[in-house]
């Protein structure tokens, strides 16, 4: 039987035979899953599930593959949200602390705006539609060869013209949906942050549809829209108890979008651990010896690993992180980044890169986090392989 909660309504309304009090939470390591609209049908191939770029890139399969995997948990109580948003309701302020206007505007209007240009016959839908995306209805930007030339629409204009400065790639598209599950993912790290801050929730995890850790205040790239772990960082220090708060990031790329938000505040130490940017995305190695800005230096911390590192290598630096945070930094709430892209054999791996943990690794990388003995915030960020995330998934939350 499932144990899940209606975000709505705290009474449970189907319990597990192991289902654990809430006083017993820190105890028994169990955790609390918080996800929305998880239990509609899924078309495959529908916009949300494929981008521009290399295909790789499946969010909600990966989101409903790890539910799937942990929904029978025994110590998973599932938090399910049921969000039937639409365009005229989309409220993206709880990110507005984080990301500038400009951005979230884009976000929010941005395809909408463009699309019905399209529709009005004001634009011409090749300036706009590239590649895979096209077949998805999806706007990318031109950042080697910007249109607006041939825009005519003032409004049109406005919008394409942030579009090109808010997104850094063309792997990161608008499409039809987008605002409205930036919105439900923001509904429900808003109900993860206030369980962690209110103590209702020892550790808890946001089940979101994209990654976010690549995206800053101003921009996004990288499959990230919105960046979680940051929004979450910010919005647990308004809880007295947790002025400091640390942000880890277990993803297999270098967490540069947290790194630029956080570099001059103290206040937000941040660890990355991740393949050497030498080899893999981002491509800039300016954080390998990054320790922050100002008054921040010192507490920004970066573990560049090399190709083919194995569990064996990737813990030490976990434990060293680890040790940075939690003793050093004494920070007294975590947010995890969790992304499960350093399996081996990750298909976004670039040639001659990617590292070689397995499923199995990541039971011993929760033991590691859990010994941390503070709450802990956990945020979905990348992995490519579905089949290996949802076991890794398994492992971790076993």
């Amino acid at each position: 039987m499932l144990n899940i909660v209606d975000a709505k309504d705290p009474e449970v309304k189907e319990s597990k035979p192991l289902i654990v009090a809430k006083n017993q939470v820190s105890s028994f390591r169990s955790v609390d899953l918080f996800v929305c609209n998880v239990f509609q049908p899924f078309v495959p191939g529908e916009v949300t599930d494929v981008s521009n770029g290399t295909g790789n890139n499946k969010p909600n399969t990966r989101k409903r593959a790890i539910f799937e995997r942990l929904r029978n948990k025994p110590l998973v109580r599932i938090i399910h949200t049921l969000n039937n948003t639409t365009h005229g309701n989309i409220d993206l302020t709880y990110a507005a602390g984080i990301h500038t206007e400009q951005m979230l505007d884009v976000l929010k209007n941005g395809y909408e705006i463009l699309n019905t240009k399209v529709e009005e016959n004001t634009i011409d839908r090749s300036y706009l539609f590239q590649r895979n995306a096209r077949r998805n209805g999806a706007v990318i930007p031109c950042n080697t060869f910007t249109p607006q030339m041939f825009i005519q629409d003032a409004e049109a204009k406005v919008i394409y013209a942030k579009l090109n400065s808010c997104c850094r790639d063309v792997t990161t598209p608008l499409y039809p949906s987008l605002a409205v599950h930036l919105h439900q993912d923001l509904e429900i790290l808003k109900q993860a942050v206030a369980a962690i801050g209110n103590g209702t929730s020892r550790y808890a995890y946001v089940l979101n549809e994209h990654p976010g850790h690549h995206a800053d205040a101003r921009t996004f790239y990288g499959y990230c829209y919105l960046n979680y772990a940051a929004i979450a960082a910010q919005r647990l220090q308004a809880f007295p108890k947790y002025n400091l708060v640390g942000i880890l990031d277990v993803d297999m790329h270098l967490s540069d979008g947290s790194h630029r938000i956080f570099e001059a505040n103290p206040n937000v130490p941040v660890a990355s651990i991740h393949i050497n940017p030498e080899y893999d995305f981002p491509y800039s190695t300016r954080y390998n010896n990054f320790t922050g800005i100002g008054k921040a230096t010192g507490t920004k911390f970066n573990y560049p690993l090399d190709p083919g590192t194995s569990w064996t290598g990737y813990k030490k630096h976990l434990e060293a992180a680890i040790q940075q945070l939690i003793v050093n930094q004494k920070v007294q709430v975590l947010v995890v980044s969790l992304g499960f892209d350093t399996l081996s054999g990750d298909p976004e791996a670039a040639p001659n890169s990617g590292l070689k943990l397995t499923p199995k690794d990541f039971h011993e990388m929760r033991q590691c986090l859990l010994n941390t003995d503070v709450p802990i915030l956990f945020i979905s960020e990348g992995g490519y392989n579905i089949q290996s995330v949802a076991d890794a998934a398994d492992e971790f939350f076993n």
